[in-house]
């Protein structure tokens, strides 16, 4: 499905690219993400239900390409706080801590989402957006110990993003783009062969500077 997907949606950026006077803008951005994760499992049915819910908050900067309905983001996050950790059994409250063994995590994104230009003036557009991202972590681990491994492949994030944006033009041709987005991830099939259910939320709030050609 994922590869599907992919697939179309290169064929969708062809499209866009090669277009007769298309406009394009170009940019770069800088954004802080709240994220918050939860993952549950019981081993056995009459087994308490375990819940351990994580919050940590990244920071981003990236590039993007925007071609007026499309907008492709190319960005590198990590982590600006320790995780926040509970843990829970059938809801209850068991223990409630901050990860401060000088953890770190550095993802690489890639972000691609349908926009809806709504023109308020000539100068300022609104759009509604919608679409994904798909992140891959190439650091996670404590004291500068990638623990990233073949077994923890679940590292890799899809998300489905929806929010909005605007285009407000500085000058001839100088835009400023802020956008908020939020994010919620499918169910990762790996942890889910592992009998875990886990819940991924992100919001992304970004302001870039663009060069519109």
């Amino acid at each position: 499905m994922k590869k599907f997907l992919l697939a179309s949606v290169i064929i969708s950026i062809s499209s866009f690219v090669f277009a007769d006077e298309l406009p394009i803008m170009i940019g770069v951005d800088l954004g802080v993400i709240p994220q918050w994760t939860s993952l549950s499992v019981s081993n056995t049915p009459s087994a308490p239900l375990i819940t351990t819910s994580t919050s940590i908050d990244y920071l981003q900067i990236g590039c993007f390409f925007d071609f007026e309905y499309l907008r492709v983001d190319l960005g590198y996050q990590i982590n600006d706080t320790e995780p926040n950790i509970s843990k829970y059994s059938n809801s209850s409250q068991v223990t409630n801590y901050n990860d401060t063994n000088n953890f770190s995590q550095q993802n690489i994104m890639l972000q691609i989402l349908g926009k809806f230009p709504i023109e308020i003036t000539e100068s300022f557009h609104i759009w509604p957006a919608m679409g994904f991202e798909y992140n891959t972590a190439i650091f996670s681990g404590h004291d500068n110990t990638n623990e990233i491994t073949n077994t923890y492949g679940d590292m890799n994030t899809f998300y489905i993003k929806v929010g909005v944006g605007a285009d407000i033009e500085l000058s001839s041709n100088f835009y400023l783009e802020p956008m908020i987005l939020f994010g919620w991830s499918l169910d990762n099939s790996v942890l889910h062969s592992l009998g875990i259910t886990s819940a991924n939320y992100i919001i992304n709030v970004n302001v870039g500077a663009a060069y519109k050609f």
